[in-house]
């Protein structure tokens, strides 16, 4: 679950910098 959680994370973190 953390893991899962934390690919969503990273994915919303590069949109959001690009």
């Amino acid at each position: 679950m953390k893991m899962y959680i934390t690919k969503l994370e990273t994915l919303l973190i590069s949109l959001h910098i690009i």
